[in-house]
C-alpha cells in the first residue's frame, strides 16, 4: 500500500501492464478510501 497521489495513481497505472503473477497495489486516500491497481486498471472501492 502507498498514499494515493496524482503521482502514485499515474506511477500505478504506467507499471501494472508489467506486472506478471497477479501482483497488485493498493493506493489508500486521506479518508482511507482504497484504489486497487491491477493489469493497468484503477479499481475505487471506497
Amino acid at each position: 500500500m502507498v498514499p494515493l497521489t496524482d503521482n502514485t495513481l499515474r506511477l500505478a497505472e504506467r507499471l501494472a501492464p508489467r506486472w506478471e503473477f497477479g501482483i497488485e497495489m493498493a493506493l489508500v486516500g486521506s479518508r482511507g478510501e482504497v484504489t486497487d491497481v491491477k493489469a493497468g486498471v484503477a479499481r475505487n472501492d471506497a
